[in-house]
């Protein structure tokens, strides 16, 4: 599987290029792909003539990606200038860490999510459960969803399923205790873990000739 850290590497130095210069490395133990990513980096940022690219080192860091229990190398990736190494980092709107845990990305999301909350709680006294239903879709929904195909197994996403159930109690005007079952059925709204198996399963369909 070493090939497919690599590419998931480039992947993410490419676009950072683009958007803001966030080098993720990604180091593979015992399987010799350190040497091939190491030539990967450099050569895409220092392509020569063919390539005019350059790393802004103000914006710049690398992720050592690794188990939680695992110990930490020391590594000094330097090129004039020494990259510093970071925790964890934004990038394209995803809070990424160096265990992949999506920690730091659900935290963050569930303040918004909250404030999504608290909106609806405020205007449902004034609007019809239709209208609440549109609200959370243009609301609560597109922050729900957004990158959920990487976050939406994460241990922590409990918190998000949650916050989920409150916001249907609210639009549902449901007592704290009761049960969200009927109530999603009701408003037809996906539970958390439906909107992140249905976005899987479209992506292998999509891509079914990578599978074969």
């Amino acid at each position: 599987m070493w090939w497919m850290c690599v590419w998931v590497s480039m992947c993410l130095l490419f676009l950072s290029s683009l958007v803001s210069c966030v080098a993720v490395v990604h180091l593979c133990r015992g399987v010799g792909s350190w040497p091939l990513l190491g030539w990967g980096v450099w050569g895409f940022f220092m392509g020569g003539p063919h390539n005019s690219l350059s790393l802004n080192f103000d914006k710049t860091y690398f992720l050592q990606f690794r188990p939680k229990n695992s110990y930490e190398i020391n590594i000094k990736i330097s090129c004039d200038k020494l990259i510093k190494e970071t925790k964890n980092t934004k990038f394209i709107g995803l809070y990424i860490d160096s265990s992949l845990s999506w920690k730091t990305h659900i935290d963050q999301m569930m303040i918004k999510l909250n404030r999504a909350c608290h909106a609806i709680r405020y205007v449902k006294h004034f609007m019809s459960q239709y209208t609440l239903r549109t609200i959370y879709f243009s609301y609560f929904h597109c922050i729900l969803s957004y990158g959920i195909i990487f976050w939406g197994n994460s241990a922590y996403s409990s918190n998000i399923f949650k916050i989920q159930k409150r916001i249907i109690r609210i639009i549902m005007n449901a007592r704290n205790r009761d049960s969200c079952r009927q109530l999603i059925k009701n408003l037809k709204i996906l539970p958390l873990k439906s909107q992140y198996v249905s976005p899987l399963l479209l992506f292998v369909a999509k891509n079914r000739d990578s599978y074969e």
